[in-house]
């Protein structure tokens, strides 16, 4: 009885060790003293497999940012991205622990003089579902195919309050060739 437990654990850990090998998820590098640390996948599982196919998990790269009285999380779906396609940025913003659902908020990647090079991009707000929380996302940037690093701005308005602006710089993987 023992013995076919540990043979199905194994066969189910296994597997997993083998997908891990490939490579870990961006670690959510820091631009700003500021901001707390990023929290990994929105599932609280940071050990996502490395993969080349859509990989639509929010991670968030700063959280914790304080803002007009509201909490507000900056980040991506997905945890590995690739020169040549497409990042979706993703906002969260809460107020009283609930979350905001009339801020504009816009995405745009910037050089390094800080110079916008393409956006800004408006994003769209999504209700919380059962996966993941509420959240500004559906705004498409392309990644240049020749970078190893990116730096998304985000630009939140508060309809009661100034505006937020931030810079996040984001690993890029290339695609083995």
């Amino acid at each position: 009885m023992l013995r076919s437990h540990l043979v199905r654990l194994l066969a189910l850990v296994l597997p997993l060790i083998a997908l891990s090998a490939c490579g870990a998820p961006n670690s959510g590098n820091k631009s700003s003293s500021d901001d707390k640390k990023g929290k990994g996948p929105a599932a609280g599982d940071k050990a996502q497999p490395h993969t080349h196919s859509h990989d639509d998990v929010l991670f968030w790269q700063r959280d914790g940012i304080e803002h007009e009285g509201a909490l507000v999380s900056l980040g991506h779906h997905g945890t590995h991205i690739h020169g040549g396609e497409e990042i979706e940025p993703a906002v969260s913003v809460a107020r009283d622990g609930e979350p905001v659902a009339d801020a504009h908020v816009s995405f745009s990647l910037v050089d390094a003089q800080g110079s916008e090079v393409a956006g800004p991009e408006m994003a769209i707000y999504e209700p919380p579902t059962a996966e993941e929380p509420a959240h500004y996302a559906q705004a498409k940037l392309l990644v240049p195919g020749d970078v190893k690093r990116i730096t998304i701005r985000y630009r939140i308005e508060l309809p009661d309050g100034g505006p937020l602006v931030r810079d996040v710089a984001v690993p890029v993987e290339q695609h083995d060739k």
